[in-house]
């Protein structure tokens, strides 16, 4: 998946592009999560380019969620790593 995006990085060079927008995930640039490794490498690879950037650092997507979500409203516990944690989420209706 890598190459993919050093792909399209060298073809964003090429094309003279003027804004980077990446969606990657938060705390890429220090984080354990297992997804952060190859975000921290993609925000790396665009920061070489010199292209202006912005890395937009998403919260868990809520749908990732919906299965834990609907065993709950069904009566079954509610079960989480986050303890007393937040996250960003908003939904008015499942």
């Amino acid at each position: 998946m890598m190459r993919h995006h050093t792909n399209a990085l060298a073809a964003a060079v090429r094309a003279q592009v003027k804004f980077i927008a990446y969606t990657s995930i938060t705390n890429a640039s220090d984080g354990k999560f297992f997804l952060a490794s190859s975000h921290r490498a993609r925000e790396e690879a665009i920061l070489k380019t010199g292209i202006p950037y912005s890395f937009l650092r998403n919260n868990w997507y809520v749908e990732n969620e919906i299965g834990g979500i609907q065993g709950a409203i069904a009566g079954a516990p509610w079960v989480t790593s986050a303890g007393t944690g937040k996250v960003g989420w908003y939904f008015d209706r499942i």
